[in-house]
């Protein structure tokens, strides 16, 4: 079946799931850090679930992605960049956000060449039964979809096999550091990930993703954080980190979730240093 047809014969479906949810549900109240600099909240639509539905198009055929026909809907940026630092041998560390068509950057990266799996919180018992059916129809089900926070040593074997691992940026942790984010406002960012990339060698790369119109999505990967092989501070890193993807937040008001808009905060609260629980 051609590509367009396939997506055509679904969008009445999730235009309808759209619906019934806009009238079951209120849209997601965000809290918004009014006065950041640069951010301008928006109203959601009542259809806000609609991208959310047509993204989830794509999760029913994820053995596919990496075809030819199917790279028409996505737009790739630093890919290759990337690709050349796995097939050199370096460890890679993706971090991102909850922000954009998130739940879909797996597929995107599979389906892109990058064998990566998620580290999520929680422990591996608390994934449902049909999450691990699912994972079975992943693109590369030979390679572990998530890990949680009890197979630390999992991911660390996965990671010496020449396999990206991707954290959040903005999930709550015991450890974490404050990093200014301008007009008197910090960001909340846990260090597990900088914390892994110092200790094993790995690249550290921010990534992102955003929707540019119905089944047009954007995945781009930024340059790595050379300063991770440097003896400096977790906060400078993080400064840089934030600094690569805040404008892209800042852009795309639209993109926002409730819990990356959780993590900022006014004030001067931890001044970039640890804070452990």
């Amino acid at each position: 079946m051609p590509a367009g047809v396939y997506c055509g014969t679904l969008y009445p479906v999730a235009w309808l799931r759209a619906l019934i949810h806009s009238c079951i549900k209120r849209p997601p109240s965000i809290p918004w850090p009014e006065g950041l600099p640069g951010l301008k909240p928006v109203r959601r639509s009542r259809l806000y679930r609609l991208p959310a539905y047509l993204n989830r198009t794509f999760e029913y055929i994820p053995d596919r992605v990496s075809r030819p026909k199917w790279r028409d809907y996505v737009r790739y940026g630093g890919l290759e960049r990337v690709l050349g630092l796995v097939e050199s041998g370096r460890p890679v560390v993706l971090v991102f956000a909850h922000f954009g068509p998130y739940e879909q950057l797996r597929l995107w990266l599979r389906g892109g060449g990058l064998a990566v799996t998620m580290f999520a919180g929680g422990t591996a018992e608390d994934r449902s039964a049909l999450k691990r059916r699912k994972d079975a129809w992943s693109l590369r089900p030979e390679v572990a979809a998530t890990f949680h926070r009890d197979q630390l040593a999992e991911a660390v074997r996965h990671l010496k096999a020449d396999r990206p691992l991707a954290m959040s940026i903005d999930s709550t942790s015991a450890r974490d550091i404050q990093v200014p984010a301008g007009g008197g406002w910090c960001f909340r960012m846990p260090t597990g990930a900088i914390r892994l990339a110092r200790r094993h060698g790995a690249a550290l790369v921010p990534c992102w993703t955003y929707n540019e119109g119905p089944w047009r999505v954007v995945v781009q990967l930024g340059a790595p954080v050379e300063s991770v092989r440097l003896k400096v501070s977790d906060a400078a890193i993080g400064e840089e980190l934030l600094g690569a993807m805040l404008p892209i937040w800042l852009a795309r008001p639209g993109e926002w979730t409730p819990q990356l808009a959780a993590s900022f905060s006014k004030g001067t609260m931890g001044s970039g240093l640890d804070r452990r629980e």
